[in-house]
């Protein structure tokens, strides 16, 4: 029968310990065993349980320390097997661990001998008995929810028939927040029975999936003090089908004449499996000068419990739309196709940008390929003669981003992103393109071109409601491109207002660069509303 304690206080030698919440009679007595073998890992060798004592809605687990001693183990004996160690006692407990995660969460060490060899040195042989194999049953969902349960299983990597895995089940809570669409609605617990081990979870499902719009006010560069409008649509679709898969789309304009398309798909646990797919496509259209596009395919996988390691394959080309060699010249822009391979690092924790929490994301990546030139009929043969067509490219990104509570309801929230590319031929049109309200605020979408940066934003932040705040904010940039250098900023305020049917946003921010003057003139107002479903 499944009997679950309200509540554990957990003393050792009479000092508070821990607590634990909602568990079960089975969970408590692995939890024990896991508190006494770290003590004996760590010499007290004759730490041992006290007593236990149960009330209607409150127990209490009293556990004694002992002495610390430094022992030599000679030999673990299990049945008739005996193997041979001599190894220090604090080395045995990874030997335990290793058993404890491969199916036997029961196993225990006990001493079967001590005695005392040369130079006073303590020697001992351990008695191992191992207990039952276990192995993983169908997960019990304490409420209903539309996610499918062989995705949340391939999510816990606790599959049926596999064996059970204590570590698995201590890491659950970090491995719910792989995914954006799930939370924990209580501390998970577990069950033995018949050989198996039935994990009990009270989920929640949550609205992962988003529709943003975004209208910029803007100063129309291209027809002196008229204003224009700028726009950003970002749809995401969370969950599809409720297998965990996910599909994405943004569309941007982000000047007179210039767009921006971004389609993403993921498919998570590639037939069962620990596999994890991407593909990507990006457009860019500048004006009338040229257009890129990106397409974009990785294989990934989680390494421990929230990190995830991938790499990619991504193919660049660049074309040019005008004919004109003396713009084509005077920019530096050419027909180009890079051919890249990429690793990326990433931690997997969900975030929100509009939550009042503790939160910390990050994304590192290194690429390398080849980048060939390919001549333009348009443009005369002249242009090619002094560049190396072949060559090899180096890229690296970096992205983390961090909120941390100050005081009452102020945090302050952190984004450093810094970039690079390296190549003999630096072209334009193949460059970064920073600013507006995603990266450096003050500035038009896209306004600038770099090969080197690194781009800060900082904000303060006060909340009055979970999801709602003010905030004041500064963001700042050293980027550099083969000629030229520059530190632009970005000041301004801002709120956010959680409504019944999403979360509205209003920016207003200055900018100030070597191409921009520090003026009111130049402002900008970027109003947002993100619905979530």
């Amino acid at each position: 029968m499944h009997i679950t304690i309200a509540q554990v206080a957990v003393y050792v030698d009479g000092k508070p310990f821990k607590e634990l919440n909602s568990v079960s009679g089975d969970s408590l007595h692995l939890f024990t065993n896991r508190i006494l073998n770290e003590l004996w890992r760590d010499g007290y060798l004759f730490a041992t349980q006290d007593s236990l004592s149960h009330s209607t809605h409150f127990s209490r687990l009293y556990l004694h320390k002992g002495r610390k001693v430094n022992v030599v183990v000679d030999s673990i004996i299990s049945g008739e097997t005996q193997v041979k160690m001599n190894h220090s006692y604090n080395t045995i407990g990874s030997y335990l661990d290793n058993l404890v995660d491969a199916g036997y969460p029961f196993a225990m060490l006990a001493w079967d001998s001590l005695y005392t060899g040369k130079r006073g040195l303590i020697h001992g042989v351990l008695n191992l008995n191992p207990g039952p194999f276990i192995e993983n049953d169908t997960l019990h969902l304490l409420s209903p929810v539309k996610t499918r349960k062989d995705f949340i299983q391939r999510t816990l990597d606790m599959r049926v028939g596999e064996s059970y895995s204590e570590s698995g089940f201590q890491n659950i809570s970090q491995k719910i927040k792989r995914v954006s669409f799930l939370k924990l609605k209580s501390v998970p617990d577990i069950g033995f029975s018949g050989g198996k081990a039935k994990v009990y979870l009270d989920l929640q499902e949550l609205p992962a999936s988003s529709f943003e719009g975004v209208i910029g006010i803007l100063p129309n560069q291209a027809q002196g003090d008229k204003l224009q409008l700028t726009g950003y649509l970002d749809l995401q679709l969370a969950n599809l089908f409720s297998t965990g898969r996910a599909l994405s789309m943004k569309w941007q304009k982000f000047s007179f004449q210039s767009q921006q398309l971004d389609l993403a798909y993921h498919h998570p646990y590639l037939f069962n499996s620990k596999i994890l797919l991407d593909f990507g496509f990006n457009l860019v259209k500048q004006d009338t000068t040229f257009i890129n596009r990106r397409l974009e395919f990785g294989v990934g996988t989680y390494l421990w419990k929230n990190i995830i390691f991938n790499g990619n394959y991504i193919r660049f080309s660049g074309n040019l739309t005008t004919s004109d060699s003396d713009i084509i010249q005077d920019q530096g822009i050419a027909d180009y196709k890079t051919d890249l391979y990429t690793l990326n690092l990433s931690n997997s924790v969900r975030e929100d940008d509009f939550q009042f929490t503790n939160d910390w994301t990050f994304k590192v990546g290194f690429s390398i390929g080849e980048k060939s030139i390919e001549k333009n009929p348009n443009i005369p043969t002249s242009f090619y003669d002094s560049l190396d067509q072949e060559t090899t490219l180096f890229k690296f990104d970096l992205s983390t981003r961090l909120q941390r509570i100050l005081f009452g309801k102020t945090t302050i929230f952190y984004q450093l992103t810094t970039g690079g590319i390296e190549n003999k031929e630096i072209l334009k049109n193949e460059l970064y393109r920073i600013g507006g309200l995603k990266s450096l605020r003050g500035f038009n979408e896209n306004f600038f071109y770099a090969q080197y940066f690194i781009s800060n934003r900082l904000e303060l932040r006060q909340y009055f409601e979970s999801r709602s705040y003010f905030m004041v904010f500064y963001d700042n940039m050293f980027y550099k491109t083969n000629s030229f250098t520059d530190i632009p900023m970005g000041l301004g305020v801002g709120f956010s207002l959680a409504t019944s049917n999403g979360l509205f946003n209003f920016a207003y921010a200055l900018g100030s660069s070597d191409q921009q003057a520090f003026n009111f003139t130049e402002s900008k107002v970027h109003l947002g509303f993100v619905s979530r479903f």
